[in-house]
């Protein structure tokens, strides 16, 4: 029961804390929309084994086809995901993502991201925030250090298909130029 309790004290606070600072960085970090394949918040949750391809809904322009000419691929993306601490019932997940993006065409740099993914259920209530880094590689890189960009959703599940939630989306393309905050 003590422990119960002490898990219960604690828990409420630091949901708190989380989502007052997720909201901070939200409202101080403005900027322009991004393409429709970055709206997507990813989960922690991963099954040991497990294969997939996924497809977020999103037009991700892997094969293009220009009008009168034949079909080429202009990129291809592998990526892994580690779940390191697995909720049972109320708690924090937490993963770690990999991405490799080798872009086809010629005049775009080579794009790898990383970073972590963590998700707070208490009952109905979730948050999850993704915090990753993102880097050019090979020859055709032009940002001097890495970049940074989050994604962020709260959410509330009504029942088990239907759920009410907010997401935000920030990017700093490169850290050592990411200019002023005004």
């Amino acid at each position: 029961m003590d422990n119960e309790w002490t898990s219960w004290c604690w828990s409420r606070p630091l949901a708190s804390a989380t989502m007052l600072i997720l909201t901070c960085v939200t409202l101080l970090t403005p900027g322009p929309a991004w393409a429709q394949d970055s709206f997507y918040v990813r989960q922690p949750e991963v099954e040991k084994g497990e294969t997939e391809i996924e497809e977020h809904g999103a037009v991700e322009g892997l094969f293009e086809q220009p009008l009168h000419e034949n079909l080429q691929a202009t990129e291809v993306e592998v990526g892994t995901q580690f779940e390191m601490i697995k909720r049972k019932g109320d708690g924090f997940d937490l993963a770690f993502r990999t991405e490799y993006e080798a872009m086809l065409e010629h005049n775009q740099a080579d794009q790898i991201l990383f970073g972590p993914i963590i998700k707070y259920v208490q009952g109905r209530a979730s948050t999850t925030f993704d915090a990753f880094f993102t880097g050019q590689v090979g020859n055709r890189a032009d940002a001097e250090s890495l970049g940074f960009e989050y994604n962020w959703q709260v959410k509330y599940e009504l029942n088990r298909r239907v759920g009410l939630g907010v997401e935000a989306f920030g990017e700093i393309k490169d850290l050592a130029n990411s200019g002023s905050f005004n």
